[in-house]
């Protein structure tokens, strides 16, 4: 644990406060104890679990070089096709991006109207193109 303390306090002055502070410590460690450990990186491999609007998939990676690459959504699972293993981080990334914007650009207009009730406006606009060149320009 690490304890940040004003620079003019005195130790007996910071020591008071952990004291008082104690229980409300005590609890806060034993809930961080007590909290599901950190998922494992991702691996991109047939049995993974992965979830898209909340439902479970069972991912499924399938080698085939002379199919073109892609994902697809089959009962239960995530389907994707790439040329070779070591492209299947890449085929879900660049897949889960474009769903991504797809699902947002979807759901925005309804999103914005209600947030106009409350006086908030915004263009729209969240997804800039992306830039061209290594400086950005078109």
């Amino acid at each position: 644990m690490l304890v940040t303390a004003p620079l003019q306090a005195s130790r007996s002055e910071i020591e008071a406060a952990l004291s008082r502070k104690a229980p409300w410590i005590a609890r806060k460690l034993r809930e961080v104890a007590q909290l599901s450990p950190p998922l494992p990186p991702r691996r991109y491999v047939t049995g993974e679990d992965w979830y898209d609007l909340g439902r479970p998939y069972r991912l499924q990676v399938h080698v085939q070089p002379e199919h073109p690459e892609g994902v697809s959504f089959r009962p239960g699972e995530l389907y994707v096709t790439v040329q070779s293993q070591d492209r299947a981080e890449a085929v879900l990334k660049d897949w889960w991006r474009q769903r991504a914007r797809e699902v947002f650009s979807s759901r925005m207009p309804a999103l914005l109207a209600h947030a106009a009730t409350f006086g908030l406006h915004h263009s729209g606009e969240f997804f800039a193109p992306p830039p061209c060149g290594p400086a950005g320009g078109r």
